[in-house]
């Protein structure tokens, strides 16, 4: 089993800039993640954006992705997340 922390988020670092926090930037870094474990499917859970970008990841590449669980499926206010990232707030 594997969590994964988007940027910003947990234990990765801080956010740079806007386009780091967009959901097409946590989408192809979850891609990466997969790929880099040697992966060609995944099953996966997601809560709230990554709940988003779970359905929208299986939609892009329905190859990819072997079960997912998603809880909430919203997505969530992109300046006010970047604006709290940034400045090395935590939520």
């Amino acid at each position: 089993m594997v969590y994964f922390d988007p940027r910003g988020m947990g234990g990765s670092g801080p956010v740079r800039e806007d386009g780091d926090m967009g959901m097409a930037a946590v989408r192809a870094d979850f891609d990466a993640l997969r790929r880099h474990l040697g992966l060609d499917r995944v099953s996966a859970i997601g809560w709230s954006n990554g709940a988003m970008n779970l359905i929208l990841l299986a939609a892009e590449n329905p190859r990819r992705s072997r079960r997912r669980c998603s809880s909430t499926a919203r997505p969530t206010s992109t300046r006010r997340t970047c604006s709290a990232t940034r400045s090395g707030s935590r939520y």
